[in-house]
């Protein structure tokens, strides 16, 4: 067999040429709009973040409630709350609880804002008065709240669609926040998104990589004084649609493909799947197979000692420039969001409605604790005081947590 002589080839220079003409090509990591990561050294100085979520835990009562946080070390745990009608009560129990523990400054709380919740009046108070009573009081480690799309991830939707519908969101939150006491800066620096990594590895780069444009882009209308408010702040998380119930043990390398985009990507932090999770509950030995797979990718493969490695890519930054202009074209189209949105909005459950215990104490003053819910109620109907503030110091003059939920709910 013969081999073609390519020392005769001709390169067509102006096709060349024409292919690099890409918009984003030049921009570099740590500086707005960001394309390439929100800090200049990226993982080089601060590899990404290793998360993994442990064991849901059912919780029907306040005794429940009280015994999973007594076994928490605050320490080593960072504690996710979903943004739901006893947010407030839950919030301020904890922040006793830990004071009382004497490890206030250890406790690591985020908040997921998923995108099915409406942004009623109601529910900017909520997060306003959490952001304030954080941001003032200084007192634990308040990591804001994160915009998660989980009824998104389920369904079978496009990248373009996942960003346009969540970035939106976000502007509503912040847009609705800004007709409080909040500035855009306070408020940015408060909110991370949550995106769903799936198997079309090239694909979920180039979306991660997106996001970050858009968001500066989007952001930068409110005009900020801190050009760090134009960074968008994600986390991300394998995604299980890919995973396979009758061959459990080759999702062990989907995981792993799917990890590395998220890394590509930029991620601030990462949660790998689990690999039999399809077939069967988790156990400790899938369990460490899912974080040995992170650190072997952070520590053995040197992938962390780069920037943006794919930047510069023909394939990579076409695909990123194709991602933003749809998903940008998506966001303009959106009006009055999130009423025309295609999620169906879904109540939450509520941890109090079944088999609750009421907490009771001998020595409760009945004149102070109906003074206490007198101020969350009037907190509520006038907008007058930090509502996150009395739910703390209610919890403190022995109110209990069932009856704060009960007077937040009957307002």
């Amino acid at each position: 067999m013969s081999r073609k002589d390519i020392s005769k080839i001709v390169l067509d220079k102006q096709q060349d040429t024409e292919n690099k003409n890409l918009k984003f090509e030049d921009f570099i990591a740590g500086t707005p709009p960001f394309l390439r990561g929100i800090s200049s050294t990226m993982y080089v100085c601060n590899p990404w973040k290793i998360n993994q979520k442990d064991d849901y835990i059912i919780i029907s009562s306040i005794n429940d409630l009280e015994k999973l946080i007594d076994k928490i070390n605050f320490v080593e745990k960072s504690i996710l709350i979903i943004n739901n009608n006893d947010l407030i009560p839950i919030l301020s129990y904890l922040i006793v609880f830990a004071e009382e523990k004497g490890c206030l400054k250890d406790l690591k709380v985020t908040i997921q804002n998923d995108i099915s919740t409406p942004l009623l009046p109601f529910s900017i108070k909520i997060i306003s008065d959490i952001i304030k009573y954080t941001n003032n009081q200084n007192l634990f480690n308040f990591k804001g709240f994160l915009i998660s799309n989980n009824q998104l991830q389920e369904d079978e939707t496009s990248q373009e669609i996942e960003l346009a519908h969540s970035l939106s969101y976000g502007i509503e939150l912040i847009k609705k926040s800004l007709e409080t006491y909040l500035d855009i800066d306070t408020i940015c620096k408060n909110i991370s998104f949550s995106w769903s990594i799936e198997i079309n590895h090239f694909k979920e780069i180039a979306k991660l990589r997106a996001s970050r444009l858009l968001w500066a882009k989007l952001i930068k209308e409110f005009n900020p004084k801190n050009e760090k408010s134009l960074a968008l702040y994600f986390y991300c998380k394998t995604s299980n649609k890919s995973l396979t119930k009758h061959t459990p043990f080759n999702n062990i390398s989907r995981i792993l493909i799917e990890s590395m985009a998220g890394i590509f990507g930029g991620t601030q932090a990462l949660q790998s799947g689990i690999f039999d999770e399809k077939s069967a509950k988790p156990n400790n030995f899938a369990k460490q197979i899912s974080h040995n797979t992170q650190n072997y990718l952070q520590n053995e493969i040197y992938i962390s000692k780069t920037i943006d490695p794919w930047a510069g890519s023909y394939y990579l930054e076409e695909l990123t420039e194709k991602i933003y202009n749809n998903s940008l074209k998506l966001i303009e189209n959106l009006e009055n969001f999130p009423n025309n949105t295609i999620l169906n909005n879904k109540k939450h459950n509520n941890i109090f409605e079944n088999n609750l215990n009421k907490y009771t104490d001998i020595e409760r003053d009945n004149n102070t604790i109906k003074k206490s819910l007198k101020n969350l109620t009037h907190c509520i109907k006038h907008n007058n005081g930090n509502l996150l503030h009395l739910a703390v110091e209610a919890l403190k003059n022995k109110v209990s947590i069932y009856e704060i939920s009960n007077e937040l709910k009957s307002v």
